[in-house]
């Protein structure tokens, strides 16, 4: 008895270990942004290209999105809604100077889990005006607290509603933005990706590997880099796969 407890326990220590390492490894890097060359140091053994795009919210503050467009930055997700209640109270600031300096622009829902997945699409998509050019619509699925308390079948049954509502309405799939040992978890044996496009958080040197879906269009590397125009840290992604044509209205 007291071998089968010392053997479970030691199984959700290696588990809980394996699900943290995409935000352990290379967490606190600091990565800054350089103009002055095609690619970036990422690491002593790896080379990457140089950053394409950046995701904000109100967190970043407020943005000189002249300074940033100066830097070569392609593209950005900007934080719309979050639940059924939360608009982020930079995003129509955000959403229109990024606009405006013709940084390609694209905006996310952060999803809750245990709430009507068509009232969270219905708020996103009040908040959102997309217009051509724009990036397609983005949910962002990942680990929450309340996620643990909620049946399996009613969060698969939001993060449906949010899609179908979401499709209804712009004639667009949502990218799915998550952690690959998160969704391989929760979603991946009981949702089809077959059919969406993946934007993947993993603060490694490469991309990790799912089960579940194919490989990500977008890879958000970092969450602390560091480029001009933006007080403290910002998330940092790579493109690549498709064309923008691909994957914008």
């Amino acid at each position: 008895m007291l071998r089968k407890i010392i053997c479970i326990f030691a199984f959700f220590i290696v588990f809980g270990l394996k699900v943290s390492a995409q935000y352990s490894e290379n967490f606190n890097k600091e990565i800054y942004f350089d103009t002055s060359s095609i690619y970036i140091s990422y690491s002593d053994a790896i080379l990457v290209k140089k950053l394409d795009g950046i995701d904000v919210s109100y967190y970043q503050g407020i943005i000189n999105w002249d300074t940033v467009k100066a830097q070569n930055i392609s593209f950005v997700f900007i934080k719309a809604s979050e639940g059924v209640t939360i608009t982020d109270p930079k995003f129509q600031y955000n959403w229109e100077c990024s606009k405006n300096v013709k940084i390609t622009r694209g905006a996310y829902h952060f999803f809750r889990p245990n709430i009507d997945g068509k009232q969270q699409a219905l708020l996103f998509l009040k908040v959102v005006n997309f217009e051509p050019g724009d990036l397609i619509p983005v949910v962002d699925v990942e680990y929450t607290r309340s996620i643990r308390k909620t049946r399996r079948t009613t969060y698969l049954s939001n993060l449906n509603k949010f899609m179908n509502e979401v499709y209804d309405q712009t004639g667009k799939l949502p990218i799915i933005y998550t952690s690959v040992y998160f969704w391989d978890c929760y979603y991946g044996p009981y949702f089809n990706t077959d059919n969406f496009i993946i934007w993947e958080a993993s603060y490694t040197t490469s991309m990790i590997s799912s089960k579940y879906f194919k490989p990500a269009v977008f890879w958000q590397y970092s969450c602390k880099g560091k480029i001009r125009g933006i007080n403290g840290y910002v998330d940092l992604n790579y493109f690549h796969g498709y064309e923008f044509k691909n994957v914008t209205f």
